[in-house]
């Protein structure tokens, strides 16, 4: 990074009749003296990766197609745009290297992790502010607020045994509210209960 170029957009800001965008890869750029040299004077946007409903609509699969296979490809491969230029699976990890600098891929062996950090990302791009959720017990993945009304999300990749969905469940017991809580997994078959919603993962990301 250049020595003092605050200064420099400050000058071309304050001289020329021009427009500045200025991109970088996290928030640094606006902590320090360029916010202050451009206080008042900026618009901040954040630019997010594909959704997964996004990505189904650029490679034309429509809702009701939406199928574990693109949701496998969402999460192998994220949602960087311009890696769909690429058609080979070579070509995408020699981008995805480029692009992160070191980028290990590996064989999927926690989907669940995951999955949770899919919906994190999608709940961010639906404007949610998105925290861990505590109880006396453990935690909720994921407690979602926006317009002061909250949602609950407890994220697993299948609800394959009375154990997990106890688990999953069950972390709900000791919130009494009356907010909606769900439980996402990639099952078809609906486990909703005790007024808790059970919803497959791939409905949810193709919401609108």
């Amino acid at each position: 990074m250049v020595d003092e170029f605050e200064r420099a957009i400050n000058f071309f800001h304050a001289t020329k009749n021009i427009s500045i965008f200025i991109t970088g890869s996290n928030s640094r750029l606006l902590s320090g003296e360029l916010a202050t040299l451009l206080s008042g004077r900026y618009v901040s946007f954040r630019v997010m990766p594909f959704r997964f409903q996004e990505m189904c609509e650029m490679l034309g699969v429509k809702k009701e197609e939406a199928s574990e296979k693109e949701l496998m490809d969402y999460i192998t491969w994220g949602g960087m745009p311009q890696r769909f230029y690429f058609k080979t699976e070579e070509e995408i990890k020699v981008f995805m290297t480029d692009l992160y600098d070191s980028i290990v891929l590996k064989d999927i062996t926690e989907i669940g992790a995951l999955l949770e950090n899919v919906v994190y990302n999608e709940l961010l791009v639906r404007g949610y502010e998105v925290y861990v959720g505590k109880t006396t017990k453990g935690e909720i993945d994921f407690v979602a607020v926006k317009d002061e009304k909250k949602e609950y999300y407890q994220v697993t990749y299948l609800l394959a045994t009375e154990d997990v969905i106890e688990r999953e469940f069950g972390a709900y017991k000791d919130i009494q509210d009356n907010y909606p809580k769900y439980v996402l997994s990639m099952d078809r078959f609906d486990f909703s209960r005790d007024g808790i919603i059970h919803q497959n993962i791939i409905d949810f990301l193709m919401e609108r």
